[in-house]
């Protein structure tokens, strides 16, 4: 998981970073039954465009499994998957790139 401060002409310390989004967020990331969820989510608060956060999830997986990858603004990048891959987005890109073997 990586965070940024979402206005990038606000600097900000690990330590101010860690307490937005113990403040801010709810994050849910877990393993069970063979399914990985990584979710981030603005706790109920009013949005500030000082506690506003980027959060990126990067995954690293076999390539045999299926994807189902979801953001509300992001963008998606799925690399080298010999599953299914499904994903929506509702602003940002999505990108596949597959590589054959040889």
């Amino acid at each position: 998981m990586y965070v940024t401060p979402n206005n990038w002409g606000d600097r900000k310390t690990k330590s101010e970073i860690q307490q937005i989004l113990n403040e801010y967020y709810d994050i849910d990331l877990r393993s069970q039954a063979g399914i990985l969820t990584a979710t981030a989510k603005r706790k109920n608060v009013k949005w500030s465009n000082k506690t506003s956060l980027s959060i990126s999830f990067i995954v690293y997986s076999s390539n045999q499994v299926n994807a189902d990858i979801r953001t509300s603004g992001g963008s998606l990048n799925v690399q080298n998957i010999e599953g299914e891959v499904t994903g929506r987005t509702s602003g940002g890109s999505i990108t596949v790139k597959i590589f054959q073997r040889i």
